[in-house]
């Protein structure tokens, strides 16, 4: 697996909630570790690299019945 961020080997995929949007991004163990505190102290300067280096997961299906002719 290749990290994200500088292109070296990942370890972990981790998966991240930023601007109400979700993703997902391969990390070196450094890399999540420093993701990982960003988070704990969120800032969009801190977390901007991970989202742009992220893949955006998409949302998930709503359930219940369509409108429309049947």
């Amino acid at each position: 697996m290749q990290d994200d961020l500088d292109g070296g080997c990942a370890e972990e995929t981790l998966q991240f909630s930023w601007g109400g949007k979700e993703y997902l991004i391969d990390l070196s163990s450094s890399h999540a570790r420093q993701l990982r505190q960003a988070l704990c102290a969120p800032s969009d300067e801190a977390l901007r690299a991970y989202a742009v280096a992220g893949r955006r997961v998409a949302p998930r299906a709503r359930r219940g019945h369509r409108r429309g002719s049947s």
